[in-house]
């Protein structure tokens, strides 16, 4: 079924303060697949979100990401053997939220599932921005160990296309650790030609370049960026500046960028007691040609 979204309103409640948005027409369309939705705005690709999987079943993530003019700047999924480093191949399919460990399981390497459990809010244009929520489960082996629900906003701004996720956390029964751990949060892997293996690069809001700087650093945004078709493209990672703690980052020269909103140090753990909820929003700016990141992260307060 294709749904045409533009002018059609949702309840969905206000994910983040509203962003730079360019006063035009934000023609988005919303294709609906059993396992994803096909999301375009004008004719043109913008992501795929895939809330089920074979392979990754560490939860939704959106793969095949695009900038505004239509570059594809996340790497390809799964990667094309000769165009792609093939690493991790169903482990960064795009831009995703994952979680090492988390009540004894991980959910990061494909070990543990998120199951998708149903559209909160289906895809609508509310402020002229696509917004969608869903609820998902942390399964464990006796089922359900939190309940989680994200709420997606997709608005085209200035230089490139604001794509926002904010998380709640609940456990369904009792108390939930989520332990110190590299491999949380929020990740990115950007297209092959963006790397800096490949000639790209990646620096921070504090000037820290590329991994052996930038990897353990907790500057406000870290930022990908490189050349694809002569034009400049990138995928900038901006946690929340109002998530419970500063996030950090675990950066990777062959083109990977996570945002880790939990303590980098063992045996640091951030217990989640029966009755709480986690909160914890991010961002992606995907971005094409002379932009202002602190304007855009700016616009997140």
């Amino acid at each position: 079924m294709r749904i045409k979204t533009l002018g059609f309103s949702s309840g969905i409640a206000l994910l983040l303060s509203s962003a730079l948005i360019i006063p035009e027409a934000v023609a988005f369309e919303v294709q609906e697949q059993s396992k994803r939705l096909i999301i375009t705005r004008d004719g043109k690709p913008v992501a795929h979100y895939i809330f089920q999987d074979d392979q990754v079943i560490r939860g939704p993530f959106f793969a095949h990401v695009h900038t505004p003019g239509g570059i594809h700047a996340t790497r390809n999924h799964p990667p094309i053997k000769g165009t792609d480093e093939t690493d991790h191949e169903f482990l960064h399919p795009g831009i995703w939220h994952g979680w090492g460990r988390v009540g004894g399981y991980d959910f990061w390497r494909n070990r543990n599932r998120i199951e998708h459990v149903e559209f909160i809010e289906r895809p609508a244009v509310q402020d002229g921005a696509l917004t969608f929520s869903v609820r998902n489960h942390f399964m464990g082996s006796d089922g359900p160990i939190l309940d989680q629900t994200v709420a997606h906003r997709i608005e085209l701004v200035d230089g490139g296309y604001l794509l926002q996720m904010d998380l709640e956390f609940r456990p369904t029964g009792g108390p939930v650790v989520f332990e110190a751990h590299d491999e949380m949060g929020f990740g990115i892997r950007v297209a092959t030609p963006l790397t800096v293996n490949n000639g790209g690069k990646l620096v921070d809001a504090g000037g820290n370049v590329n991994e052996p700087e930038v990897r353990g650093s907790t500057a406000r945004w870290a930022d990908y960026r490189g050349e694809i078709d002569g034009k400049q493209v990138g995928i900038t990672a901006m946690p929340h500046p109002k998530n419970p703690n500063p996030a950090w980052y675990h950066a990777r020269n062959y083109g990977v960028l996570t945002t880790n909103p939990f303590p980098r140090h063992k045996p640091s753990e951030t217990v989640l007691q029966s009755g709480e909820t986690l909160r914890l929003r991010f961002a992606a700016f995907v971005h094409e040609g002379e932009v202002d990141i602190e304007k855009i992260y700016n616009s997140l307060h």
